[in-house]
């Protein structure tokens, strides 16, 4: 249960784009140089973004991007669910619950309780919390 830099960079990325306001396009090479991440890296996370809609496009002199919806409505568990390809506490259990070899593994309700308990806690983290945190 490892994130990797695609769902770390998405949700700095996303952050920084909350701190910005929904009515500005920030361009990709100043959000490279804000998070000091590669354009080309970010391009790919940026489209699968865009393609689930999390973040819109506009190209030209004004282009770049920005959130498609309010910081509080895109949690962290949204984002990491769209980024993350293997998000799971055993290699036993994936996204379907069945990649395990022995369906009446006892253990199996271990990995599916974590799992629960894990995507709960980022599901109640949202973009609006890691942009404006209360001190």
């Amino acid at each position: 249960m490892k994130i990797t830099t695609r769902g770390r960079y998405a949700i700095r990325m996303l952050t920084l784009l909350a701190e910005r306001g929904r009515d500005e396009y920030v361009s990709l090479t100043e959000i490279s140089e804000a998070l000091g991440v590669s354009k080309k890296y970010l391009e790919q996370i940026v489209r699968l973004l865009a393609k689930a809609d999390i973040v819109l496009a506009n190209r030209g002199i004004q282009g770049g991007y920005k959130l498609a919806d309010a910081p509080e409505h895109i949690t962290a568990g949204k984002v990491l669910r769209l980024t993350e390809d293997d998000f799971f506490p055993a290699e036993c259990f994936g996204k379907d619950g069945k990649r395990c070899p022995d369906p009446n593994c006892s253990a199996l309700p271990v990995w599916q309780g974590l799992s629960e308990v894990v995507y709960r806690y980022l599901d109640g983290v949202t973009l609006a919390d890691l942009a404006f945190p209360k001190r």
